[in-house]
């Protein structure tokens, strides 16, 4: 799972901080590396700490998994999806997919 990587970029641009630049007057954020957001998490909360936010991400995308699902479902069950010729009617909108044979 991807959830330690995104878990390691916020933490590197939540603990960002802003430093005077060698001297001169300027500004520079200076963001910690990958490595070092790694390891402060670990250090903070353990290997667990790399999933932290697990949950309410797997909740965001149970919608989008029922609408797929629904949506497989319903072209599962459509009696016609057989076809993959166009059908009698010459509307664009009565193709029934799959790539037309010749001619």
């Amino acid at each position: 799972m991807t959830n330690p990587i995104w878990t390691v970029q916020t933490a590197q641009s939540t603990r960002a901080v802003t430093v005077h630049a060698d001297g001169s007057g300027d500004l520079k954020k200076v963001k910690p590396s990958g490595i070092e957001a790694a390891r402060e998490i670990i250090r903070k909360d353990g290997v667990k700490g790399l999933w932290r936010g697990i949950g309410p991400a797997l909740i965001l995308v149970i919608n989008p998994v029922i609408q797929a699902s629904k949506k497989d479902e319903s072209w599962l069950n459509d009696d016609d999806t057989t076809s993959t010729q166009p059908s009698s009617d010459s509307s664009p909108h009565s193709y029934r997919g799959g790539l037309p044979g010749p001619g």
